[in-house]
């Protein structure tokens, strides 16, 4: 769907579907062709080009072959992983390297409202209880005064102003909740996919922002992907993607029941849930092989 041309024209409501589009729209802006993003260990990289008419989201493979196609023209894996991907690494990352810079008008118009009502509750109506709009002007003027000649009990007041400015306005980690990514993808893209998806989570932790996500799966490869990924944090494994055992919740709906996967006592997940159909097909192949031999 993200690959239909005009898209931006069509009209969604107020709906998920809609958030998830414009904010994709602006997190492909970032991939230039002088900025390219490498798409897990598929031998492809994507980039937003400007230049084009219609179909500006182009692929590219990385093994020197020169030729490049739209997304629109590349897999269904592709169309459905590429925005994905897009939006993770943008939304992990230069979203927050770059936000004052690239607020939009209109939001730049709602923060100017917020600060000043911010500055109304914490400071000026502190000051002055009644305040009436033609004395906001000369209250500010005397609280820069004595912040100027560090007045100390203007401090406190302009404190609890920032520390509500940056509560409200200042985004501090993205949470992402995604549905069925194994949409068209191969056993093992969905894994790697998985793989990038906490790497990218866990990798600003040095910046404090602790980025997380909530997956729903049909997958039985990503459901037991996820003990690996907590067997490797238990080993020790800083270099690949890992997870801590608390930092996880994994549930299961059946005949109307939430049921939790994590064993106790254990540090797995319940390897059986999504793959007692293969059992079940297994099952069935070794009674056919039974009944054969003893037809013989």
């Amino acid at each position: 769907m993200v690959t239909l041309p005009e898209l931006q024209g069509f009209e969604f409501g107020q709906t998920n579907l809609r958030s998830f589009l414009f904010d994709w729209f602006y997190a492909r802006e970032y991939y230039v062709p002088e900025n390219k993003t490498d798409i897990l260990n598929l031998g492809v990289r994507y980039y937003y080009d400007s230049e084009q008419l219609k179909q500006k989201d182009r692929i590219e493979h990385v093994n020197g072959n020169p030729y490049r196609i739209a997304l629109a023209s590349a897999s269904s894996g592709l169309q459905s992983v590429v925005p994905l991907l897009v939006m993770l690494q943008y939304y992990t990352g230069e979203y927050f390297h770059s936000y004052e810079e690239k607020i939009s008008f209109d939001g730049g118009k709602r923060t100017k409202d917020i600060l000043t009502v911010l500055l109304d509750k914490y400071v000026l109506k502190k000051i002055k209880p009644n305040l009436v709009g033609e004395e906001r002007g000369i209250i500010m003027e005397q609280v820069t005064e004595g912040l100027k000649r560090e007045r100390s009990k203007y401090l406190p007041l302009m404190s609890n102003y920032f520390e509500a400015y940056s509560r409200l306005l200042i985004p501090e980690r993205s949470t992402f909740i995604i549905e069925e990514p194994e949409q068209n993808l191969y056993p093992s893209t969905q894994m790697d996919l998985l793989d990038l998806l906490v790497t990218l989570c866990k990798g600003e932790r040095k910046r404090k922002r602790k980025h997380g996500f909530t997956i729903t799966t049909h997958s039985p490869y990503i459901l037991n992907r996820l003990n690996l990924l907590v067997k490797r944090f238990d080993a020790g494994a800083v270099d690949e993607a890992n997870l801590e055992w608390d930092e996880i919740a994994v549930w299961a709906v059946e005949n109307g029941e939430v049921c939790d996967l994590k064993l106790k006592n254990t540090h797995l997940v319940n390897p059986e849930y999504l793959s007692k159909p293969l059992d079940y097909i297994y099952d069935q192949y070794e009674q056919y092989e039974q009944d054969r031999k003893s037809f013989k």
